[in-house]
C-alpha cells in the first residue's frame, strides 16, 4: 500500500483554515490535533487527535500508529503557542534537527537579547521589572511584556509612569518576570 503524504497541524481554529486548505489542495492528508473535540476544522481533516497541543509525549504516542498509512512530512502550528511542541514532534519524527533548544531560547526574551547583543545587533534599551520602576522614570513610552511568554499575552504599551506598575502586574500574570523596553516609535 502506498503511503499518503501528510502534515500534522496543531490547532483547529478558523485561523488555521487557509493552511489546512492549502495542504489539502496540494495533495497532503492533514492530521489535526486539538484539545477541543468540536473544533471548527475537525470535519476537514483526514485524521483527528483529541489532545492538548502542548502534550508532546501523548501526541507522539497517538501519531505513531498513523505512520503505517501516512508519510508524515512535518508538523505545523499557525501560532507561536505550539512552537516548542512542533519542534519536538519534527525532531522525534526525524524530520528536523533538534531545534528545541533554539526554540526555547527564542521564546526567552532576555536570552534572545543577549545573543543579539553578543553579535552586535542592536535591541531597544531594557530593564527587568523592579529595576524598571526606578530606571525608566523619565524614559517613556515603554513596552512591558513577560520575558517568557508569546502571542502578545501580557504585553502593554505604557506612555507614563502612572501606568507602569499595572502593566508589570499584567505581564507577571503570563510570565515569571517582566521585561520593560524603550518603545521605538515609527515604521
Amino acid at each position: 500500500m502506498l503511503k499518503r503524504d501528510a502534515i500534522i497541524m496543531l490547532g483547529g481554529s478558523r485561523l488555521q483554515m487557509p493552511i489546512l486548505e492549502l495542504a489539502k489542495s496540494i495533495g497532503f492528508a492533514v492530521i489535526l490535533i486539538d484539545e477541543f473535540f468540536g473544533c471548527r476544522l475537525k470535519h476537514m481533516s483526514d485524521e483527528f487527535i483529541n489532545v492538548s497541543c502542548s502534550n508532546t509525549k501523548k501526541i507522539l504516542e497517538l501519531i505513531s500508529p498513523l505512520k503505517k498509512n501516512y508519510n508524515i512530512k512535518g508538523a505545523y502550528c499557525g501560532n507561536d503557542f505550539g512552537l516548542f511542541t512542533v519542534a519536538n514532534i519534527n525532531y522525534e519524527l526525524g524530520i528536523a534537527p533538534d531545534i528545541s533548544r533554539s526554540t526555547l531560547t527564542s521564546l526567552d526574551k532576555i536570552a534572545t537579547k543577549k545573543i543579539l547583543n553578543d553579535h552586535c545587533i542592536p535591541t531597544p534599551q531594557h530593564w527587568i521589572d523592579d529595576n524598571a520602576k526606578n530606571i525608566c522614570e523619565k524614559d517613556y513610552p515603554v513596552v512591558v511584556k513577560p520575558i517568557d511568554s508569546s502571542g502578545s499575552r501580557g504585553v502593554s504599551f505604557v506612555s507614563d509612569s502612572k501606568l507602569l506598575e499595572n502593566a508589570i502586574d499584567k505581564a507577571l500574570r503570563f510570565g515569571k518576570n517582566a521585561l520593560v523596553e524603550k518603545a521605538i516609535i515609527g515604521r
